[in-house]
């Protein structure tokens, strides 16, 4: 299984995906963090911790103690979202057996998530992201319109684009058929294909 298909899974929130992934993720873990980290959308966030729930690792404790302060979602992914509370609280105490404890008494997960978050939750700082940067799903068409925007630097004012490089792919462009028009003029005149040889 590849980050494409990891991505995929994400995007489709796809909760079976999710479950038959957990075998596979073990090379991806990183990417799967970072995914984390860069998206907003709790489901997402809860499927990223039901795949990596089976991994070890510091760059998986913040993230797991980060998820127990998720807010509730809507009523089709609830149960799920608590299953993946029950597994952060499984992870940052080492104790594989609660999360079968806590989806037999909610109450106790609930008690025991406001323990751990110390009553109101607070969102954990994001982390550095980790490892070499690695794709992620294309971006929402908002997105999109932003890129077209310009963008501001954190030193100051949009910069201008460089015009010399915004020519560079016209210039070349006009080069190119510049080159079949004087082959296609060569190859029409006549007594140019007797002068080639035999």
């Amino acid at each position: 299984m590849d980050t494409p298909d990891l991505e995929s899974i994400l995007a489709r929130r796809d909760l079976a995906g999710a479950e038959a992934a957990r075998a596979h993720v073990g090379p991806h873990s990183v990417f799967l963090s970072n995914h984390y980290w860069r998206t907003q959308d709790w489901v997402e966030r809860s499927l990223v911790v039901h795949m990596v729930q089976d991994q070890r690792g510091p760059h998986l404790r913040s993230l797991f103690n980060d998820f127990l302060c998720a807010p509730e979602p809507a009523s089709e992914y609830s149960e799920h979202v608590a299953l993946a509370k029950a597994v952060c609280l499984a992870q940052l105490r080492g104790d594989p057996s609660l999360v079968a404890h806590y989806q037999d008494d909610r109450e106790a997960l609930r008690r025991d998530v406001e323990a751990e978050v110390g009553g109101t939750p607070a969102p954990t700082p994001v982390p550095e992201l980790l490892g070499a940067p690695t794709p992620v799903a294309p971006p929402a068409p908002a997105a999109l319109a932003a890129l077209d925007s310009p963008r501001r630097s954190s030193s100051g004012p949009a910069q201008p684009p460089d015009p010399s490089t915004q020519r560079l792919p016209v210039v070349l462009g006009a080069l190119v058929l510049l080159m079949i028009i004087v082959a296609l003029v060569v190859a029409l005149q006549p007594g140019w294909a007797s002068t080639q040889g035999p």
